[in-house]
């Protein structure tokens, strides 16, 4: 298995997993055991640590792998337990923060590679991320967890069953333009229009990154590029946050 990210918390304790295949069971009671053993020599105690079988949930996409490991390591900030991620010793954000763990515990390289191809870059875009303080803006609007998504599901479930097709052609019937032309025209993030369709596409089905990519002819890193700024637009611009809504809201499938 993979582990690309985890949190100790006083009682609990989250961790973002590849499971390669594996029986997640059984690792998850192996560690368990391994650990309240441990836990319980140091402390002189006995008996059970963990109240509960531990709940897991599968990622859908790259956004909300990405998003996850960002809630994982807030943990503690929105606990009120430190100011910053960088300030709590137990969880795997000190790893990010250098981009290799020296213990070998976290897989660091897989997460920082949707920021950039470059070791130093993509260090400083995921602590820039993780720092970033439109975190809650992030959920509601692409909606990465279970929890978050059912409260704007409903409005958009249009829109994730409709085509790509359909897509462009609603937008061209508003913009009066040739979308597919215009994806052609300059990097996706210098142009509104663009980035509405990255967007927009990347809701369809909830796309991964990759996904995007391939359909809209742009790159992986252009994509994340596009939803980060369209983010920031949407707190620092009601009429762009309005105009996307509108969008997400029309009835994107009707026949």
């Amino acid at each position: 298995l993979r582990i690309y990210a985890y949190c100790l918390m006083t009682n609990h304790v989250h961790l973002l997993i590849y499971d390669n295949d594996q029986d997640i069971s059984k690792f998850m009671q192996g560690l368990s055991l391994s650990y309240v053993i441990y836990f319980n020599k140091k402390y002189g105690r006995t008996g059970h640590l963990f109240q509960d079988r531990f709940t897991s949930v599968i990622m859908k996409n790259d956004m909300q792998l990405i998003y996850v490991s960002r809630y994982i390591h807030l943990n503690p900030v929105r606990a009120n337990m430190v100011d910053r991620a960088s300030e709590y010793r137990w969880s795997s954000y000190s790893a990010y923060k250098t981009g290799n763990d020296k213990r070998n515990i976290i897989d660091c390289a897989f997460l920082l590679g949707y920021f950039s191809t470059h070791i130093n870059e993509a260090k400083y875009l995921y602590r820039k991320y993780i720092n970033n303080s439109m975190n809650d803006v992030m959920v509601e609007e692409i909606a990465t967890t279970e929890e978050d998504g059912a409260l704007i599901n409903k409005k958009r479930v249009g829109l994730e069953r409709a085509t790509q097709q359909e897509i462009y052609k609603v937008l061209e019937s508003i913009w009066h333009e040739n979308v597919e032309e215009l994806m052609y025209v300059r990097k996706a993030e210098d142009n509104h229009q663009r980035m509405i369709v990255v967007f927009l596409v990347g809701l369809l089905g909830r796309k991964s990154y990759s996904d995007v990519a391939r359909l809209i002819h742009v790159s992986i890193n252009e994509v994340y590029k596009v939803i980060r700024k369209i983010v920031e637009l949407m707190v620092a611009n009601n009429s762009f946050k309005d105009e996307v809504d509108q969008l997400i809201s029309l009835e994107w499938n009707k026949k």
